[in-house]
């Protein structure tokens, strides 16, 4: 049970990274766009 347990908290932590870095690019992508205007 446990294991399952820090298994699914490992997913969520990775997912959240994941979701992270791709908003960091975004908003870095959204600058460099800004600057080239």
């Amino acid at each position: 049970m446990g294991m399952i347990v820090s298994l699914f908290s490992m997913l969520a932590a990775a997912a959240r990274d994941a979701i992270d870095a791709r908003a960091r690019v975004s908003a870095l992508m959204a600058e460099a766009y800004r600057q080239s205007m």
